[in-house]
């Protein structure tokens, strides 16, 4: 359940976040940049231990839209499984959202700039197919080190919500053991985030040779 929690924020936060980014960086400094800053500014300043128990009043109480607490099993349908861990993770990953919003808009306006992207607009295409195809690759850079490291930040991150939404996982299991002085599970516990942590940065690393091809020509020549 933790990891699941971990990779669906992170999606969420990602998702959300180069939309956000992109209708940034179209206008800089415009009325539409603004607002988006300070809802970015508003996600920063709401630490999941705050999003989920509002996000439990206003969406799962008074809409009911979501269960409370509890999870579904994947093996009794997806869907379900889906719809209870969608709330969880998205009070972990509001706060994200803000921090990866920053990063690649900042590398959006620069790479905005750039003689390559004024040679795309000058052949006369379009602006959607120059930021998806052109700016928004070679923005990804920063982005993707810095969801490696919130990634495994997160699987380790999980104790609260899942305290607050009675979700079976890591946390559950951590706050159990030391609670009952459970030394071997505690150990355990942490060298599974380490090695977790470990692993996806690897991934993070061979991942730059895909996104950017100067990488690749940098690591050939």
């Amino acid at each position: 359940m933790t990891l699941q929690l971990a990779a669906m924020a992170l999606l969420i936060a990602l998702a959300v976040s180069v939309l956000m980014a992109v209708a940034s960086a179209v206008r800089p400094g415009s009325a539409v940049d603004r607002a988006i800053n300070v809802v970015s500014s508003v996600f920063l300043s709401v630490p999941a231990f705050i999003a989920g128990p509002v996000l439990i009043y206003l969406l799962a109480l008074q809409l009911g839209w979501f269960p409370v607490i509890g999870w579904t099993d994947v093996g009794e349908g997806l869907a379900a499984n889906l719809h209870g861990a969608l709330l969880p993770a998205v009070s972990i990953a509001l706060i994200e959202i803000a921090a990866f919003h920053r990063i690649l808009r900042e590398d959006l306006i620069g790479t905005l700039r750039e003689d390559f992207v004024g040679a795309a607009r000058a052949k006369g295409m379009s602006p959607s197919y120059v930021m998806f195809r052109h700016a928004l690759r070679p923005s990804s850079m920063s982005l993707i080190t810095l969801a490696g490291i919130n990634l495994g930040r997160l699987v380790g991150g999980t104790v609260i919500v899942e305290s607050l939404f009675l979700l079976p996982g890591l946390g559950q299991l951590l706050t159990s053991s030391i609670i009952s002085r459970d030394l071997i599970t505690v150990q355990g516990v942490v060298v599974f985030v380490a090695v977790v942590y470990v692993a996806i940065n690897t991934v993070v690393d061979l991942s730059y040779r895909l996104i950017d091809p100067r990488v690749r020509k940098a690591v050939t020549a």
